[in-house]
């Protein structure tokens, strides 16, 4: 697509964006601005808007055919409109989903709305929404990337492009392991050669994500911004791996051999189970241990914990407490959302920061107020911004630089 059409279709969904925002205001009984009355008056006299408005003022409708959407499957059209800010694609097969029967247009408007009410605090007054500009760059989510450093220092990108083929990609040899490629993920299997154990290190640059599956079974998903160190094979009496930034571990259950994760100052200790490690070094809090399933011993400096799942260790330099964790907000990263719950501004920005690969500031003192509610990762930064400005947040993008402000 050249760029003129990618601009049209980025001010058309723009348009359709700011014009869901307005409904939104409506449907809350906000008094909209001359000049906001203006732009819905303008709007309203095109062929169908009216209806259209009846739709989604209809709340009860509105959620009924958010609902027919979720029925029929059709998240890839989703992905599609937020991704690309553009217009919806014909399904396979000639199928016509409901995003056809509505128009693309329509199908942007019933979405974001929809996500409005999730995302918005129906407790804080909407503010007006600034129209987005079609000039500054659509800067698009992170995906699947990352280097995997060999045991020789030597690196090989990994990527959706370098490893989407259906079948088994071998990548190298590594003392008793092939390091195999497929499907978007690292899979380490043992040859049964007896050699020297040698270590590799995986690393996710801000904007990436990456899938690992160890020789022992053990998967791995690492966040954005991330690295792990692990050997080859495990031998030995136990498994040992180093992380920095975020992972979520699925570990391989072997009574006879313990899976030890070390990070910043602490190190957590497992025979299987599932949990997450976030341990950002510009995290204020410390590094941050969330149980799934299974029990976990979790130590930092003479200090040592048990965790039982739901629970939370917080540790830093002799510092281990335990919490109630919230297991969704944790892991909802992993599961292709940010997650807001309760989240304040410095922690938004960061994972901002993070995902999408940009420097966030903020233009003024930082408030304590907090955020709710969860968006998919996979929406382009545009789109993430403009649920910001509906929740009073507004910003300035210059290319990579993003400047959020009240």
């Amino acid at each position: 697509m050249d760029t003129l059409d990618n601009n049209e279709e980025i001010n058309s969904a723009a348009r359709a964006i700011r014009i869901a925002f307005l409904i939104h205001k409506r449907q809350e009984n906000e008094t909209l601005s001359r000049e906001e009355d203006k732009e819905m008056e303008e709007w309203l006299a095109q062929d169908g808007h009216r209806q259209l408005l009846e739709h989604l003022m209809d709340r009860r409708q509105t959620i009924a055919k958010l609902k027919e959407i979720d029925d029929h499957g059709v998240q890839d059209a989703t992905r599609v409109i937020f991704d690309r800010l553009g217009f919806i694609k014909r399904a396979r097969y000639g199928r016509i989903t409901p995003f056809q029967r509505w128009g693309s247009v329509a199908a942007i408007l019933l979405l974001t709305v929809g996500a409005i009410w999730i995302f918005v605090r129906k407790e804080k007054p909407a503010l007006p929404v600034p129209a987005v500009s079609a000039a500054n760059e659509v800067i698009p989510p992170g995906g699947n990337r990352a280097t995997l450093t060999l045991a020789d220092g030597s690196t090989i990108a990994l990527d959706s492009s370098a490893t989407r083929q259906r079948g088994p990609n071998q990548l190298a040899r590594q003392g008793d392991a092939n390091v195999l490629a497929k499907n978007g993920q690292l899979i380490y299997q043992s040859s049964g050669t007896a050699q020297a154990v040698v270590y590799n290190k995986i690393t996710t640059p801000r904007g990436g994500q990456y899938q690992v599956t160890l020789q022992d079974g053990t998967i791995v998903w690492l966040n954005a911004a991330s690295s792990l160190k692990y050997p080859s094979v495990f031998t030995g009496k136990i498994r040992e791996v180093e992380l920095t930034g975020e992972a979520y571990f699925d570990v391989a259950r072997n009574i006879d051999q313990p899976f030890i994760v070390r990070f910043q100052q602490t190190h957590v200790r497992v025979l299987g189970t599932a949990f997450n490690i976030m341990a950002y070094d510009d995290e204020p809090a410390g590094a941050q241990t969330t149980l799934i399933s299974g029990r976990v011993a979790v130590r930092a400096g003479e200090r040592e914990l048990t965790l039982e799942p739901g629970k939370m260790a917080l540790s830093g330099v002799e510092e281990l407490t335990e919490k109630d964790a919230d297991i969704p907000q944790a892991i909802a990263w992993k599961n292709g959302e940010i997650a807001l719950n309760n989240a304040d501004l410095g922690n938004m920005m960061r994972q901002i920061s993070r995902w999408y690969d940009v420097n966030v500031t903020f233009k003024g003192p930082m408030h304590k107020r907090r955020f709710g509610g969860k968006i998919k990762r996979s929406v382009s930064l545009p789109i993430l911004l403009e649920f910001l400005n509906a929740n009073g947040i507004k910003s300035m993008v210059n290319n990579r630089d993003v400047q959020l402000y009240e």
